[in-house]
């Protein structure tokens, strides 16, 4: 019920963990949509295992639709804010089913992803 609250609110601790519950099916019926769209909010206020979380399910199509780049780009993100050793071997692995562009294209995403946060 407090994580419903919070993660309404907006916090992005709650968030995450009601995405852990929901993706896990601990308490709540599993529902891999919802986790995804609660990883996904977290992700997007910074949360580092949030973004590796997100990345994981953008890689296998769970939640979202598959989007190597999209998946390229939260694993990055959590690399650069340090959430080691899982994203980087997250990001290894993304990178070998990926063309250069689509890696060039993530990098980007990335970069405009630090822009915007900066400007919050």
């Amino acid at each position: 019920k407090y994580l419903t609250i919070g993660a309404d609110g907006g916090d992005a601790r709650a968030q995450m963990d009601l995405a852990t519950l929901y993706d896990n099916g601990w308490g709540v019926g599993q529902d891999v949509n919802k986790a995804g769209e609660l990883f996904l909010a977290s992700a997007e206020q910074g949360m580092l295992e949030a973004q590796y979380n997100v990345a994981t399910m953008f890689e296998m199509g769970q939640g979202f639709e598959m989007d190597l780049e999209k998946s390229y780009m939260f694993f990055l993100l959590a690399v650069e804010g340090g959430f080691q050793p899982f994203a980087q071997t997250g990001l290894d692995g993304v990178m070998q089913k990926m063309t250069s562009k689509q890696i060039k294209a993530g990098t980007i995403m990335a970069r405009k992803f630090e822009m915007a946060a900066a400007k919050k």
